[in-house]
């Protein structure tokens, strides 16, 4: 099952790494830009307003600040729970 670990780049830049059962290093990592106007853009290939990278994002940010270090999703997207520190994501993303 994959794996994906979510990082707040800045206020308006999210990135979202894509990690295989059992892998360390991340295959993919999706940026997703949240405009001024309202608009949520990310680079996954799916070319779609809501891909499923949207809707962890969304569920992401549901949870209170504290709560979201450590958060890893699979591909279920509604199933998440706490495995790593923000350091070990931030080493991970380098």
């Amino acid at each position: 099952m994959t794996n994906y670990a979510i990082r707040e780049v800045d206020k308006n830049l999210t990135e979202i790494a894509k990690f295989p059962s059992g892998e360390d290093t991340p295959t993919e990592v999706y940026r997703i830009q949240r405009h001024l106007e309202g608009s949520i853009v990310c680079t996954c290939p799916a070319y779609i307003a809501n891909c499923k990278h949207i809707k962890m994002l969304e569920r992401w940010l549901k949870l209170a600040p504290s709560d979201r270090i450590g958060v890893v999703f699979n591909d279920r997207k509604d199933a998440f729970f706490h495995t790593i520190t923000e350091q070990q994501i931030k080493e991970l993303l380098k």
